[in-house]
């Protein structure tokens, strides 16, 4: 049922502050007025907030070492109500309630749930008065799973208590591995807001509202029931944009009321993941007469696209608008550890360095909870596509438990509900690695598959959402679920498994909804936040409880990456932290970019298998190094910047084809056609131009190109350094997409850059690559800071305290220059100071701040 987000004659009145919350042994107080003469003390709190972020804020260390899953939690408020005219109603209406929840308004209960997922209310009519005090009840979620239960065929080592399957809770706190200070993330009080709303015409709207493409028309398809009516219905209509249509009024024989009709948009915009197009939206309301005073029922925006799934012979390609699209992106974590409600600013800003990233799809794992609806609406409005897990993970659910089932079903209801109208929602799965565990644990293909998914959650997508693809599990089909080369895997090849790069080719991938999971450095200043004074990275307790692992192995992902650190660079990371601790962030800091770019250049060739990957995580929890590739303080990490090169619209790599030569592929995404010069140059040892050519290039909308570099070239060079006749001829080749013209815009870079080191990426430190680096001030209180090199320079990072790179970690091509946008993160008019340093150079280079000149002045400075 499609989500009324307001009724424009109802009052809504939220129940943010006042709150009062304590900690009680488990059944030792039934009801709030046991609190009076407990003696326990209280700390203030919020809805929506946990118990946690509330311990946390008042200082108190009674949380410190103790999960609040060993006590009866407890939430108690005072609000005012109102006087109800006659016909009004009252309702409370509770978002998320986490997780085993009671309450009592007044001294009266009046509503139970055992679902944090589920949107809760309660008539409170008869019970509201001037002056009302509410109470909750979180109880203990332990001693709840210490109540005897059947077994489950099989058991995960992921979660800390196997009977967790019976409760619809959120795992990403219940999961030790990925992180040591898990106890300090479960998820215990009034998660989601709690609102008292006071109803003077409508009291429920339940709406089914369909939105499909018919050849170049927008289609709406609307059935709203209005029930708990407070007067006659005369009119009704429904807008959506600048197009109206009237609705038929049926008033049923349990008074309730039925509208219905159906709209049609001619040559209707579509909408497209940001990638390839616009994001068109339409805002959407039905217009009531109620004894002739107007109303309005606001169902938000919508949008119009088609989705189609291509699954013949294992494969996974997902079509929008009749276009198949590289699905690539992340897997979102929640932004708060303890409250898990997104901060509005926080969530906007995380969710446009994703698109910034050419990220066009992001996926919420089942091992988390449904994200807010500023996060689908934001998704929409930036052309990003969602890949939504029901909240499942990890485990063999009650398939038979009656109780059970209808709670999962009403949960389904809800979250399709929210989601009916958002054009983002691309493909809802059943769970997180259900199926693949059950495999794993050696039980026949029969029993792979819970019906709980097939027999619940299929139909009721289906129902609700057939406009979008359902997966019954992730990773699922082929011979095994987890397979790689057959429908949707979660690929860890390069990476946990410790695979060569060649393995993401050799694997087939089709489509990786999760992948490329690696302990991610941050930067500095974030590890100043979280280390102390005499604190090293490495090896120090308060760095590995950062470090994600699986409990059950004596490795964790640190061990991962400097596994890669040695294949690739061929130095031994133990050294470095034993001597060097810089050297050693920045090989880790560099070899799970190089990892990545490597993975996606791959899978991102038009003749590979792979139609989308999307890594594990995006953003981190807890400071430290994490999966994420943001940190906890919403700072991107360098693998974020190697991935937004590799995954442009506009993308511009090499492929490695040994003895067949040096491929270079060009993509373009967008809906437009692509004219530009394409150089293409050869250096021997870094500083020598033995080749360079330019040539003018055309490329259709939404295709791709290839060439041959040894065509190119017109003679024997031995681009991928295969044959070995003899010494390299050249260890960097780059390819750079530069504007049609000549003169003073001849070297100008319009697009991206692509580089292959046919010799590897282990480049020595040098003293001798005459790195310059010059900022000019801009107008908006940011710089461009412009880089140049004589020697090809590796992985250059910038360091300026205060401002953010629109790049970094880049390389530098022999003699050319490339401009980063550097924007403040703070207030403007900080002085810029910083430096810059290649990973390939022994020394730092200061910044020099130039004046704010013409572009030829700054020429003229910056002569010798």
């Amino acid at each position: 049922m499609a989500y009324a987000r307001h009724l424009s004659t109802q009052t809504v009145l939220p129940l943010r502050e006042g709150w009062n919350i304590y900690l009680t042994e488990p059944n030792t107080i039934s009801d709030p007025s046991g609190l009076a003469d407990s003696g326990v003390r209280s700390v203030s709190g919020r809805a929506p907030g946990t118990v946690v972020s509330a311990f946390r804020k008042a200082k108190s260390r009674t949380l410190q070492h103790d999960s609040p899953d060993d006590f009866d939690v407890w939430y108690t408020c005072r609000f005012d109500g109102a006087t109800l005219a006659a016909g009004e109603r009252a309702r409370l209406v509770f978002d998320g309630l986490a997780t085993i929840a009671d309450v009592w308004l007044n001294g009266e209960p009046i509503l139970h749930s055992e679902n944090m997922y589920l949107r809760q209310e309660a008539d409170i009519t008869a019970l509201v008065r001037p002056h009302n005090e509410l109470g909750l009840r979180f109880a203990s979620l332990n001693h709840f799973l210490e109540q005897k239960r059947p077994r489950p065929q099989w058991r995960t080592h992921l979660v800390d208590h196997p009977q967790l399957r019976w409760v619809r809770t959120a795992l990403s706190g219940r999961m030790p591995g990925w992180c040591q200070r898990a106890h300090l993330s479960h998820t215990v009080g009034p998660w989601q807001p709690i609102t008292l709303v006071i109803d003077r015409a409508v009291a429920d709207i339940s709406s089914d509202i369909r939105v499909s493409v018919e050849q170049t028309d927008g289609i709406v398809k609307a059935r709203i029931r209005l029930r708990q009516i407070n007067g006659a219905i005369s009119e009704a209509a429904l807008t959506v944009g600048q197009y109206r249509a009237t609705l038929a009024i049926v008033t049923n024989s349990d008074g309730s009321s039925t509208l219905t009709g159906e709209l049609r948009i001619p040559n209707v915009l579509l909408w497209w993941p940001h990638t390839h197009g616009e994001q068109p939206l339409y805002p959407m309301q039905a217009h009531l007469l109620i004894d002739g005073l107007p109303a309005a029922i606001d169902f938000g925006q919508t949008g119009f696209r088609t989705v189609e799934v291509d699954t013949q012979n294992g494969d996974f390609s997902v079509a929008i608008n009749s276009e198949y699209v590289f699905l690539r992106g992340a897997n979102w974590n929640t932004l708060d550890d303890s409250g898990m409600q997104a901060d509005k600013a926080k969530c906007d800003r995380l969710l446009r360095l994703a698109r910034d990233a050419g990220m066009n799809m992001l996926r919420i794992p089942g091992t988390g909870a449904y994200e807010s609806d500023f996060f689908y609406d934001r998704c929409a409005e930036l052309g990003i596509a969602v890949w939504q897990d029901f909240a499942f993970a990890h485990m063999d659910y009650p398939r038979q438990d009656d109780a059970f089932r209808a709670s999962v079903a009403e949960e389904a209801d809800q979250i399709l509900g929210r989601l009916q109208l958002n054009p983002a929602l691309t493909v809802l799965c059943g769970n997180s690695e259900c199926e693949m565990a059950a495999a794993m644990h050696g039980l026949p293909a029969d029993k792979w598959l819970n019906p709980l998914f097939q027999d619940v959650l299929a139909p009721a997508t289906q129902e609700t959402r057939p406009d979008i693809a359902f997966v019954s599990s992730s990773p699922s089909g082929g011979a095994l679920p987890f397979h790689a080369d057959m429908g949707i895997s979660h690929y860890y090849g390069v990476g946990a498994y410790l695979r060569p790069l060649e393995d993401a080719r050799r694997s087939n991938v089709r489509f990786a909804s999760e992948c490329l999971g690696f302990a991610n450095i941050p930067e500095d200043d974030t590890i100043d936040s979280f280390l102390h004074q005499g604190e090293s990275p490495g090896r120090h307790p308060s760095w590995k409880a950062g470090v994600p692992r699986n409990v059950s192995l004596g490795w964790d992902f640190d061990d991962v990456r400097d596994h890669y650190v040695r294949q690739l660079f061929g130095e031994d990371p133990g050294a470095a932290l034993y001597s060097d601790i810089e050297r050693y962030l920045t090989l880790g800091r560099m070899v799970n970019g190089e990892l990545m770019t490597s993975a996606f250049a791959e899978w991102r060739r038009p003749r590979s298998s792979c139609r989308g990957a999307l890594v594990w995580y995006y953003q981190d929890i807890w400071p430290g190094a994490g999966w994420g590739i943001i940190d906890s303080e919403g700072r991107p990490k360098s693998v974020y910047y190697y991935l937004k090169r590799i995954l442009s619209p506009v993308g511009l790599f090499f492929a490695d084809e040994g003895l067949s030569g040096l491929r270079l592929h060009l993509v373009n995404e967008k809906p437009f056609v692509l004219k530009a010069n394409l150089r293409v140059a050869l250096y021997r040892w870094g500083h020598t131009c033995v080749f360079q050519q330019s040539v003018p290039i055309e490329i259709a909308p939404r295709s791709a190109r290839e060439w041959n570099i040894d065509e190119m070239l017109g003679y024997f060079a031995d681009t991928t350094f295969a044959y070995r006749f003899g010494p390299p001829t050249q260890n960097v080749t780059v390819a750079v997409l530069e504007p049609l013209g000549s003169g003073d815009t001849a070297d100008k870079e319009i697009g991206p850059r692509a580089f292959y080191f046919p010799t590897g990426i282990a480049f020595p430190q040098t003293s001798d690559l005459e790195l310059q680096a010059q900022a000019c001030p801009r107008g908006d209180g940011g710089y461009d800071l412009t880089v140049r090199a004589e020697r090809f320079a590796q992985a250059v990072s910038i360091t300026a305290k205060g401002y953010s790179p629109s790049d970094n970690y880049f390389p530098l091509e022999p003699g050319h220059e490339y401009t980063v946008s550097l924007t403040p993160m703070g207030p403007t008019g900080k002085p810029l100071t910083g430096s810059v340093r290649a990973a390939n150079a022994l020394t730092h280079t200061s910044i020099a701040v130039l004046p704010n000149l013409s572009a030829e002045s700054r020429q003229e400075v910056a002569a010798p």
